[in-house]
């Protein structure tokens, strides 16, 4: 059974990240035929794509009765895009931080973040609780259209030479295998916490978060490389905006019930204190033009740390 199990999380998450990638693909092809900005590629096509895994593991897992799965691959992925994947980046590329993220996708992450904190606060997560995060994922969704965003398209590659019919087969083909590479992962990963008798949040934060979050990491780093900064950072706090709404609202709608405590005696704490610690460095690459390399390599030794803590700590005073 444990080999099985193990067969069906290794075999989930090269689904997770290859469809995602198609999925992407699909997605900022289609942008690019249509003109859509960067920064609406980066926050929500992008970002949709890659916290689709995310996405499709909170569902499976609340609809079974798993609430703690996806709080914990919530919490844990955001652990994961702010330190890992945005200190591979800065490591592959010194960031250029845009106005753009400064001045409105920052602040509506720490606003969710306060928010998500708030309802979580009481112990509980209740439907009412899943309906506000959804209805908040609807209209962030709904802002980079509404607003209108008026920067050019830049230059994806070869990205022009993928044809409309073709980019929306990739769409369909990426989320059709999301789906199954989320089922293989789910059965994987509550298996091994059975056998092991390792708590479902401790498997989340530590196993599931890395493994999900692996297509915003590829995602982040080949733009920062192409010198395309906003769909990086887009990519990164649009995903952990979205996982606060979208991916902690899925057990709140679906499996409602109590929150254990130490997600939001300590977890969720410490996730809110990593979010501003990216604020920091954002905030101070901006005003030194870009985000030093240095910078990368702290934040890539802290995810190490906090990875190595997670698993050494266990449940600590979970209820």
């Amino acid at each position: 059974m444990t080999i099985l199990a193990l067969g069906a999380v290794a075999v989930g998450f090269a689904l997770l990240v290859w469809s995602a990638d198609r999925l992407i693909l699909g997605a900022s092809a289609l942008s690019r035929h249509y003109g859509i900005s960067p920064v609406v590629i980066g926050v929500t096509l992008v970002g949709i794509g890659t916290a689709a895994p995310e996405f499709f593991i909170g569902a499976l897992a609340a609809a079974a009765g798993h609430a703690a799965l996806p709080i914990g691959n919530a919490i844990g992925s955001n652990f994961t895009n702010s330190l890992l994947v945005v200190g591979a980046s800065i490591l592959a590329a010194p960031l250029i931080v845009p106005w753009r993220i400064m001045r409105r996708e920052l602040p509506i992450l720490l606003g969710v973040t306060v928010l998500a904190y708030a309802l979580l606060r009481d112990g509980t997560l209740s439907r009412s609780d899943g309906a506000v995060l959804g209805v908040g994922l609807v209209v962030y969704l709904a802002l980079p259209l509404l607003l209108r965003d008026s920067e050019h398209v830049p230059d994806l590659g070869d990205l022009g030479s993928v044809s409309v019919p073709k980019a929306a087969a990739w769409i369909v083909l990426g989320l059709l295998l999301c789906f199954a590479g989320a089922r293989a992962v789910v059965f994987g990963a509550v298996s091994l916490a059975t056998t092991f008798g390792v708590s479902d949040r401790v498997i989340a934060l530590a196993v599931v978060s890395v493994g999900s979050s692996l297509p915003e990491l590829a995602a982040s780093v080949m733009a920062a490389r192409r010198g395309e900064h906003g769909i990086t950072l887009g990519n990164v706090v649009g995903s952990n905006t979205m996982n606060l709404l979208g991916v902690l609202a899925l057990p709140g709608l679906f499996a409602p019930g109590p929150v254990s405590a130490v997600v939001w005696t300590r977890d969720y704490p410490l996730m809110m204190g990593v979010t501003g610690l990216l604020t920091a460095c954002l905030v101070l690459g901006y005003r030194r033009g870009a985000v030093p390399r240095w910078i990368g390599g702290v934040l890539v030794i802290a995810f190490a740390a906090y990875i190595a803590w997670v698993i050494l700590a266990g449940d600590g005073t979970a209820a």
